[in-house]
C-alpha cells in the first residue's frame, strides 16, 4: 500500500471523544476538579500534556468556562499555543517529507501539533448537544457539583472577592 494516508486521525474526533466517552469524562472531571479544589495557600498548580493543547487545552477551556469566560476568549487563549507550536510543527513536517513520507502524511502530523479552532468547536458542539450547555456538562458530564464551581470562582476571581467584601 502506498503511503498516502494521514498518519494521525482527525483531531476533531479526539476532542469529541474526550468530552463524551465515559472514561474520558471521568478523567477530565478528575483533572478539572483537582485544579478547582487546589488550595491557593499551598502554591501554584501546574497541568500539562505532551503539546499543551489537547488534554491541557480542554481542561483549561472547561476551567475558563466555569469562570464565565466567553468562548471567543477561550478560543483566543487556546490558539496562542500556535505561537510556540508552529515552528516545531513545520520542522517535523519538513523532516517527514525528507524521510520520504507522503505530503498527506506529513500534513496530518503537522496539523496534530497545531491548535485549531475546529478542535475546540467539536468539543463544545458535543457538550451543547448532549448536555445543553457547559454548565450542565460540568455538573452532569464531569460530576462536579455547583458548590465546587462556586468556591473555585470565589477563590480565583477578584470581582467575586471584591463584591462579597462590600456586602
Amino acid at each position: 500500500m502506498k503511503q498516502t494516508e494521514a498518519l494521525i486521525p482527525p483531531l476533531e474526533d479526539l476532542y469529541r471523544m474526550m468530552v463524551s466517552e465515559e472514561s474520558c469524562r471521568r478523567n477530565l472531571g478528575r483533572a478539572v476538579r483537582t485544579v478547582m479544589e487546589h488550595p491557593a495557600d499551598q502554591g501554584s498548580i501546574l497541568w500539562h500534556c505532551t503539546e499543551g493543547k489537547d488534554r491541557c487545552g480542554l481542561v483549561t477551556a472547561i476551567l475558563l468556562t466555569a469562570l464565565s469566560v466567553s468562548r471567543e476568549q477561550i478560543m483566543e487563549d487556546y490558539l496562542i499555543t500556535n505561537e510556540v507550536n508552529k515552528p516545531k510543527a513545520e520542522a517535523i513536517y519538513q523532516q517527514l517529507l525528507a524521510s520520504g513520507k507522503s505530503g498527506t502524511a506529513a500534513v496530518s502530523v503537522r496539523e496534530a501539533y497545531l491548535a485549531k479552532r475546529e478542535y475546540i468547536e467539536a468539543a463544545f458542539s458535543v457538550i451543547d448537544t448532549q448536555y445543553q450547555d457547559a454548565e450542565h456538562y460540568i455538573r452532569e458530564g464531569l460530576g462536579i457539583p455547583d458548590t465546587c464551581v462556586q468556591r473555585f470562582r470565589e477563590r480565583v476571581l477578584e470581582c467575586q472577592a471584591a463584591d462579597s467584601s462590600e456586602t
